[in-house]
């Protein structure tokens, strides 16, 4: 009999396998000018765990992002963010500081496919080696 460690691992690569399949077979591959159109202006809302409330993401014009967040601490709840976003090159790259004082900041390539999107770390932060779960990819629906 299978633990459920083994089950939800076992789930956990299949959708897994799901994802990057329909990533790389429907997923359109977004960079520069055109990535920053299809953003701006546009809300993110990100595919929760179960049971949790979604996340969303608001990229505003002037390279700023509006947030609502699940707190670490308190992932039940939604908190208000801010920050900024840009595109270097044919990433889209985020961070909490101006993109001049961010360091880089967070980088990931980014696949759209209809009204679903795919952001997926591009070359993993400094803060990565603190905060493993920010090398997860992050999926969700593109909206406004």
């Amino acid at each position: 009999m299978k633990s459920l460690a083994q089950t939800v691992r076992v789930a956990g690569v299949m959708l897994f396998a799901c994802l990057a399949l329909s990533g790389c077979v429907n997923g359109l591959d977004l960079s520069g000018q055109s990535l920053e159109e299809r953003l701006t202006g546009h809300t993110v809302v990100f595919d929760p765990p179960e049971g949790l409330p979604a996340e969303r993401e608001t990229y505003n014009a002037d390279g700023t992002i509006t947030r609502m967040f699940r707190p670490w601490l308190f992932p039940e709840s939604l908190s208000k963010g801010s920050g900024y976003w840009w595109i270097e090159g044919s990433r889209y790259c985020t961070s909490g500081n101006p993109r001049e004082e961010a360091d880089g900041g967070a980088c990931y390539t980014v696949k759209i496919s209809g009204d679903r999107i795919r952001f997926t770390p591009w070359s993993p932060p400094a803060l990565i080696q603190v905060f493993p779960e920010l090398r997860s990819v992050k999926t969700g629906q593109l909206i406004g």
